[in-house]
């Protein structure tokens, strides 16, 4: 975790030229009120959390904070293992939050890509079977959905077990592999 920068002079320099996870700051400080340099942050793409940590209880400006996005305010005097065990927790979460939001990001750009590329091919009637399921197999997820359904009681009333994506896409069909597509991407826009 990058923490913060400090009191030292030249820290409003420091703030505007890197990134960092955590911003403690106490509303009143010599050089630059605290409101203002946690409103400066959160005006940022990507703000870090941001916890205020002041003497100063005026309710009105607490509640403007934290409607403007400051994750927490915490008064003095303090607890200081409180405190640890708070920032540790916010930035658990934060970490938790940004890897769920780039796991969706991950699988929005995985149907985007592979699927669709399958999804125009299959749709050309010049393309081969060959080809289609070779650029499915650039998408293992694909790959292994489309062989469970080509292995599925409705597609293989034989039950011989099917491991070729050739076979798969034969048995499927081309226009099958199309609509399962289709189906996926909009069962993904739905969820977004």
């Amino acid at each position: 975790m990058r923490a913060g920068v400090g009191r030292r002079r030249g820290s409003g320099e420091k703030l505007s030229q890197s990134d960092f996870d955590l911003l403690v700051t106490d509303l009143c400080m010599p050089r630059k009120h605290g409101h203002a340099l946690a409103l400066e942050i959160l005006n940022r793409p990507s703000a870090p959390i941001i916890v205020v940590h002041s003497s100063v209880e005026n309710p009105k400006l607490i509640k403007d904070l934290m409607i403007r996005g400051v994750d927490d305010v915490i008064s003095k005097p303090t607890d200081y293992r409180l405190f640890a065990v708070k920032v540790k927790g916010l930035t658990i979460r934060r970490r938790f939050q940004r890897t769920q939001e780039h796991e969706e990001q991950r699988e929005l750009l995985r149907v985007s890509r592979a699927a669709i590329d399958v999804l125009l091919m299959a749709t050309l009637d010049q393309t081969t079977i060959d080809s289609v399921s070779t650029n499915i197999q650039n998408d293992p997820v694909l790959a292994s959905e489309l062989l469970r359904l080509a292995n599925s009681c409705l597609q293989n009333p034989g039950q011989r077990e099917i491991t070729s994506l050739k076979e798969a896409v034969c048995r499927i069909g081309r226009d099958r592999v199309c609509e399962f597509i289709t189906d996926e991407l909009q069962h993904c826009s739905e969820d977004k």
